[in-house]
C-alpha cells in the first residue's frame, strides 16, 4: 500500500478488510504529511494541507475505526 511512509497506524488500516479507496486516500494523504514534515525540516515553505475528511456510511463499517487511525497519523 504505501511504500515510503510506513506506521504502525498504517499498517494496523492495511490489517483491515477491504477499504480499498479508503486505504489509498488515507496513504496519499499520509505520505504528504510525511513530505510536508521533511520541507518544514528543511526550513520550506508549504501550503497548509486540509485535513477534514467525511466519514458516512452504514453502523459497523469501521468508520470510527478509520478515524482514530488517520488522527493517530496527523
Amino acid at each position: 500500500m504505501i511504500e515510503r511512509c510506513v506506521t504502525p497506524e498504517l499498517s494496523e488500516l492495511d490489517s483491515l478488510i477491504g477499504l480499498a479507496t479508503v486505504k489509498e486516500e488515507i496513504g496519499r494523504r499520509a505520505e504528504r504529511l510525511a513530505d510536508e514534515r521533511l520541507y518544514r525540516a528543511q526550513g520550506l515553505s508549504i501550503l497548509p494541507a486540509r485535513r477534514h475528511l467525511v466519514f458516512s456510511g452504514p453502523m459497523g463499517v469501521g468508520k470510527r475505526r478509520i478515524a482514530r487511525i488517520f488522527g493517530q497519523i496527523c
